[in-house]
């Protein structure tokens, strides 16, 4: 079966304009013009090996889908009308010419169609894997250059990275996912705090231009000086690192130590972190990176929180990283018709939950996301793996009993566990999870 989406593709393959009508006219009359000009008692090629005029609905079609082509047929139609007499149009070999012209350009139309679905295909898979390639490098660095410096300095504090990204996620939504004071405030200490910051500012890009006043600051940091060349320099190149003196020319003329613009993973710019004044012995290559690297977690936590916001009502334990994914998943579905899983697992009442939880999520793949739901006596994981079909879902769930059978001697069933999958269909994305959650709830242990 055709859907609607499909039907408008071989209707006309790019958006409507009028120069998509007026080119298919002017190709079909100078492909009639070469054609009279070629052969004068014959400029239709009625009868002959191949009807050259056609050439034109051929190419049209092709190019622009099925509409403009019966533009251009109809513009060969009367064209022939105005060459032969109307008699002479009910004779058979005419008929046939028409009706010939019409299926050839259908089926080229239909041709076209069926190519411009797989590259939207392919563009749509390298877009989402460009996107997990570049949320994948982000996270590399994290562990790579800030992981052990961090939770080394929290050692002595009472607080941990988890709390830190839970009260950032918490505060952004009772800001209904916008940056204000009071969340811009609290980015600001955490960064102070890592970086040993005494003036510094956060610059919000809005109605296409960077606001002069800072939404929050610390120390003697007041209005944006748009002319300072740290901040020219981040705008006008269209820069995504941190700029510092050391990138520029002549470092006299700008009162900052280093700009930090606020991008996240969709290359939205959201706005700048600006440095005036920092301790000097912190003043370094890795201080810097780990300045950037928190400044682009909060952009993205910025963005996710936007997208999730009405899903992190309903379900406030699920990791924003989840419901982002699904939602793309579930477009990629619905565009394309890209298969992808969620798998759910419930474990009642072991001794060994949480080497059980800690073995089975060794097993996940690498572009999966896992939530795991802790309810009284009972646990959940549920994983989402993208472009995944049934067939995978089951060899993750063999996988895993084959894994849990050479750990604990034991099959999924004996170690009370019970697993479900489901295909995502095309619907919202909160069905989706109430429909996988209730299923493995509601099911009995044995089941």
């Amino acid at each position: 079966m055709i859907n609607r989406l499909q039907w408008m593709q071989i209707w006309q393959r790019e958006n409507t304009t009028r120069w998509i009508w007026v080119e298919s006219i002017a190709i079909t009359l100078i492909v009639l013009l070469l054609c009279y000009m070629s052969n004068p008692e014959n400029p239709f090629y009625i009868n002959t090996i191949f009807p050259w005029p056609w050439l034109a609905g051929i190419i049209i079609a092709l190019q622009y889908g099925f509409g403009p082509g019966i533009l251009s047929v109809l513009v060969i139609a009367v064209a022939v009308a105005q060459h032969e007499s109307v008699a002479v149009l009910s004779v058979p070999p005419y008929q046939t010419y028409l009706l010939t012209g019409m299926v050839l350009t259908f089926i080229c139309a239909l041709f076209s169609s069926s190519w411009m679905q797989r590259v939207l295909r392919a563009e749509e898979l390298y877009e989402y894997t460009e996107e997990r390639l570049d949320t994948l490098s982000r996270s590399y660095n994290v562990l790579r250059v800030s992981y052990d410096y961090l939770e080394q300095s929290l050692i002595s504090k009472p607080v941990t990275i988890r709390e830190i990204e839970k009260k950032l996620q918490q505060s952004l939504l009772e800001s209904d996912g916008q940056i204000d004071s009071k969340n811009a405030a609290y980015f600001l200490e955490i960064v102070s705090q890592y970086c040993s910051l005494r003036d510094a500012a956060i610059y919000l890009y809005q109605s296409g231009k960077l606001n002069i006043n800072p939404i929050a600051a610390i120390g003697t940091v007041k209005m944006l000086d748009l002319n300072d060349p740290l901040v020219k320099y981040v705008i006008d190149n269209d820069e995504h690192n941190y700029v510092t003196l050391n990138d520029m020319a002549d470092p006299k003329n700008t009162e900052y130590i280093a700009v930090v613009p606020m991008y996240t993973s969709h290359k939205q710019f959201i706005g700048i972190f600006v440095v005036k004044e920092m301790s000097f012995w912190r003043l370094n290559a890795e201080t810097l990176q780990i300045m950037q690297i928190l400044t682009l977690y909060f952009s993205e936590e910025v963005a996710v929180v936007q997208q999730t916001k009405d899903l992190l009502v309903l379900f406030p334990d699920c990791p924003p990283d989840f419901l982002k994914e699904l939602g793309k998943l579930l477009y990629l579905k619905k565009s394309i018709g890209i298969d992808s899983s969620i798998v759910a697992i419930r474990i009642d009442n072991s001794d060994q939950v949480d080497n059980i939880l800690f073995s089975i999520k060794k097993q996940q793949r690498g572009f999966d996301y896992l939530w795991h739901r802790h309810l009284e006596n009972t646990d959940f994981l549920l994983t989402l793996m993208p472009f995944t079909n049934a067939v995978g879902s089951s060899g993750y769930f063999a996988r895993i009993n084959t894994f849990l059978l050479e750990t604990y001697g034991k099959k999924i069933g004996e170690l009370g566990i019970t697993e479900r999958s489901m295909l995502l269909y095309d619907q919202k994305p909160e069905l989706i999870l109430n429909e996988i959650l209730g299923d493995i709830m509601e099911v009995n242990v044995n089941g």
